[in-house]
């Protein structure tokens, strides 16, 4: 959209970050993989590749036989010779990819396209934090490959399970990982595991990193990626005994922050009147998303809203 409207609620206070004119803010330059790597040295002991890989056009992704939901261009995108290489040639690697990346959706089917003979007869696994987000990405990643949830692309959370013997590429919470690794200690299923947003620290993903750094050292044909938005990268490239780390640009937007004059005494009815004055007085078209603390709030500003609707102006676009 050419114009999206974030409201923030918090102590009290409603905050309205509005971005306009799609493009990457000046002076937010970070290396990424398609212009070097760092020269941390690799699990077997070599030198970490320093110098860029000449890119040219991204093959395309593969997928199943049916009709393939157009994906849009990521910056990651053009970094997928070198992602692939880097996971390839390392037991371990770090991968710092900037919000916007698409390096959630990308990365595992990169690996997925490319390192076929990696994979054999093995699958990806790549983690999530959140069952939600376990669920909505592998069904978007099934979309984008033409195929159906559960099919080459499937995932398992708690009570929901949607693989196949086909499934190559499984996207599961952290617990559901760690189950499966104390049921089997060798992790066979899997020759490529993916652990995205490991900044977030949880119980089940640090258990995790033991374990799974403990069975890299018995199987060796093992690869471990991590991936994360913010990372302390030189921490996490220690701990997997000096993993290489890549970076990946993102793409962000200017945005413009506004603030109450004053505290308000209830948030929720001031987030109402933030949602309503926002969609009345900003031009269309455009969104609004409303952040609360609960799903009870949630669902009374709901049903506060559909009655405002009723009464919004003749001339006010439907919201």
């Amino acid at each position: 959209n050419s114009f999206c409207t974030l409201l923030v609620l918090h102590n009290k206070q409603a905050m309205v970050v509005s971005g306009f004119k799609p493009g990457r803010p000046p002076g937010l330059q970070k290396p990424n993989l398609n212009q070097r790597l760092s020269p941390a040295g690799s699990q077997r002991g070599k030198p970490g590749p320093s110098s860029a890989l000449a890119l040219g056009k991204p093959p395309p992704l593969s997928g199943g036989a049916g009709p393939r939901k157009k994906a849009p261009s990521l910056p990651v995108d053009e970094a997928r010779a070198n992602v692939v290489r880097m996971v390839r040639e390392n037991t371990a690697c770090i991968i710092v990819g900037e919000t916007g990346s698409g390096k959630t959706t990308r990365i595992p089917q990169f690996i997925l396209d490319d390192m076929k003979d990696v994979i054999g007869d093995g699958a990806v696994c790549c983690t999530q934090p959140r069952r939600v987000a376990a669920t909505t990405i592998a069904t978007y990643v099934a979309e984008c490959r033409g195929g159906k949830i559960g099919d080459e692309v499937g995932y398992a959370v708690r009570f929901d399970e949607k693989v196949s013997g086909k499934t190559k590429l499984k996207f599961v919470t952290d617990g559901i990982l760690l189950r499966e690794l104390l049921a089997d200690t060798m992790l066979k299923k899997y020759n490529v595991v993916i652990l995205d947003e490991a900044h977030e620290r949880t119980l089940h993903g640090d258990v995790l990193f033991g374990l799974l750094k403990a069975l890299c050292k018995r199987r060796p044909d093992l690869r471990v990626v991590v991936m994360s938005a913010t990372l302390n990268a030189e921490q996490f490239s220690t701990f997997w005994n000096g993993a290489p780390v890549g970076y990946v640009a993102g793409r962000t937007f200017p945005v413009e922050v506004f603030y109450s004059k004053e505290p308000q005494l209830d948030y929720v009815d001031a987030a109402i009147n933030a949602v309503v004055q926002t969609h009345l007085e900003e031009p269309h078209p455009g969104d609004i998303l409303c952040f609360l603390t609960g799903q009870d709030e949630i669902d009374d500003v709901k049903v506060v809203l559909e009655e405002r609707r009723k009464v919004m102006p003749p001339d006010a676009v439907d919201m």
